[in-house]
């Protein structure tokens, strides 16, 4: 997975709106280091009836090793009690949007400053560049293969 900090490899959705926007993939494809083509667009292309989050997981493990594990925020935007992060570890963020009343996702980092964790937003994948209105929830891979360290 690339160094947040030091990686130019920032990916833009191309799609916009609720359910149709690929914000998701185009954190993935930045957070993966690959074109977004390469991920697909799981709000919107697995069929009625199924998981999203199920399917991308389902997918992250056999294309990268990963999945991804999310903690809904509280109320406040904070985050809940996670002892076992280190800082910069890099991740996404979703919640509503600035441009509508639907979820938008980014990518951020977690980080932990002066005993106090937060999480700071790196990259908005839409051209505007507004973020979110307010985080409900974030998400971290974690390795699902014994002896891999994640890509």
């Amino acid at each position: 997975m690339p160094d947040m900090e030091l990686t130019t490899h920032k990916i833009f959705q191309t799609l916009f709106g609720n359910r149709n926007g690929n914000c998701q993939a185009a954190c993935l494809a930045t957070l993966l280091g690959v074109a977004l083509d390469d991920v697909p667009h799981f709000c919107r292309d697995v069929p009625k009836g199924q998981d999203w989050v199920m399917a991308q997981n389902k997918w992250l493990a056999a294309k990268h090793g990963l999945v991804m594990v999310s903690f809904r925020l509280k109320p406040n935007g904070g985050l809940p009690s996670i002892n076992a992060l280190a800082d910069g570890i890099p991740c996404l963020i979703s919640g509503k949007s600035p441009r509508g009343k639907f979820n938008h996702s980014v990518v951020g980092l977690y980080r932990l400053k002066d005993g106090m964790h937060q999480l700071d937003y790196v990259h908005d994948p839409h051209p505007d560049g507004t973020f979110l209105e307010k985080a409900k929830s974030v998400d971290f891979f974690i390795t699902c293969r014994p002896g891999m360290g994640g890509r």
